[in-house]
């Protein structure tokens, strides 16, 4: 007789205050390569060296406060995985609960993002595994969801560079047997958003002077009220970078990424990968705008107020303004919901634009 399926979970909910050290599971096991290639064993020996206790005393905190296991998980940020900081050299990945290297080399985001030896590590990133109970099947056996809170540290400074928090995939509706269920780590995720910011770090000895307060003393006046969308750019000269006024960080989003197209899009456009190169800089102010009321938060949405730069010249070329997606009117989380910023728009409108 065929095996029976067990039911699914009876409710789904997230565990609130879950452990920031989960046990070891069978879903995150280091897996060795089928094919000759990344090998975990090149790193035997630096462990210590990867866990440095100057920068994994405290974990990266849980997005799971103490309260009732039961209450709404709470609600992410369409950006809320996108790291910030940089990727210098190569990167290696290691679990800080389990002190292993944790492999991304299956992942096709991950193609020329990884240190295959010690000298060619360049980025740490340090991982905490962080088990969060979404349901219960009948049996009383645990649904449960792997997420990473991760911290990118430069190897040669020994400086911590960012943290950013990924959520695993959902554990599986159905399942076969006795035991607990668990979702994929989200191990794709975490390789998109390194690749994102390799990009960044030749900038980062110099990005201070892309926010010169000559044109960052306020932002761009516009009466963003009468028009459904503004978002006309005069030029764009050169090669060019977009950098946040709120962060100075640079930006190139992993969430605009295709599945066929691994890494940040280029979206037509010519990146400058070099100071020396730099042509135009986007300059990006991000403003939360509420919306939506809802009993235990507000439904915003993400707008930008753009400023672009001939940085050649040092003058402004054009201000403008782009609408985020509407907020949805309802949520199954707790607190405030954001809806994704209008990238893509900014990105339709600088590709739009003259080029010289």
């Amino acid at each position: 007789m065929p095996r029976q399926p067990l039911l699914a979970p009876l409710f789904v909910v997230a565990l609130v205050g879950c452990s920031a050290s989960p046990q070891q599971s069978a879903t995150t096991e280091t897996v060795a390569p089928t094919t000759t290639g990344w090998q975990s064993a090149a790193f035997d020996g630096y462990i210590d060296e990867y866990l440095d206790p100057s920068w994994t005393s405290e974990p990266v905190a849980s997005m799971y406060g103490a309260g009732d296991m039961f209450a709404n998980q709470p609600c992410v940020r369409a950006d809320d995985t996108q790291l910030e900081g940089y990727v210098t050299g190569e990167v290696v990945v290691v679990s800080a609960d389990r002190r292993q290297l944790i492999d991304l080399s299956q992942s096709p985001s991950a193609a020329g993002l990884l240190a295959f030896t010690p000298d060619e590590v360049g980025t740490v990133a340090v991982v905490w595994e962080i088990t969060v109970q979404t349901g219960v099947y009948i049996g009383n056996d645990k649904a449960l969801r792997l997420d990473w809170g991760v911290r990118l540290v430069d190897l040669e400074r020994k400086t911590v560079v960012a943290e950013g928090y990924f959520r695993g995939d959902a554990p599986p509706h159905t399942k076969y047997g006795p035991g607990d269920a668990t979702g994929d780590p989200p191990t794709d995720d975490l390789a998109i958003a390194l690749k994102a910011r390799v990009f960044a770090a030749p900038f980062e000895e110099t990005r201070a002077q892309y926010l010169d307060p000559s044109w960052m003393s306020q932002t761009p006046e516009i009466d963003y009220e009468l028009a459904q969308r503004l978002g006309a750019i005069d030029s764009v000269n050169g090669k060019l970078i977009v950098v946040s006024a709120d962060t100075g960080q640079l930006l190139r989003p992993a969430f605009a990424t295709s599945d066929s197209e691994p890494g940040p899009p280029d979206w037509g456009l010519s990146w400058a990968a070099t100071p020396d190169e730099v042509g135009t800089v986007v300059i990006v102010w991000t403003f939360a705008r509420p919306l939506n009321n809802f009993v235990d938060g507000t439904g915003y949405r993400q707008d930008y107020k753009v400023r672009v730069i001939d940085w050649t010249t040092k003058a402004v070329i054009s201000d403008a303004y782009y609408y985020g997606e509407t907020p949805a009117t309802a949520k199954s989380c707790s607190g405030d919901t954001y809806s994704p910023p209008p990238w893509p728009d900014l990105m339709e409108s600088l590709r739009a634009a003259p080029h010289s």
